[in-house]
């Protein structure tokens, strides 16, 4: 399951649901969109936090540049029921 976070898990956010399909589609093995990558860069939220003065302007196109890391993270519950982030070998 991908789970797109969307604003700070309390609203949607274009960029994360378009990362989110980019890559759900991509581990299906269907061929992502070729704009895919180019629509997540440019929506509303993707420019803002690419200018926020805390977020890193990378994020935004690392996110849409497939098999870049040879791992993933994936959400796993622990006993307490919080959820963390595991690195995972691809």
């Amino acid at each position: 399951m991908i789970i797109s976070a969307g604003l700070h898990g309390t609203e949607p956010a274009d960029e994360d649901d378009l990362t989110a399909r980019f890559i759900a589609d991509t581990i299906d093995g269907s061929v992502p969109d070729a704009h895919t990558a180019e629509r997540i860069r440019t929506c509303d939220r993707a420019v803002t936090l690419m200018r926020a003065p805390w977020a890193h302007p990378g994020d935004v196109v690392i996110a849409g540049d497939l098999d870049r890391y040879p791992f993933a993270m994936e959400a796993v519950t622990d006993a307490e029921g919080r959820v963390q982030l595991i690195r995972s070998a691809s």
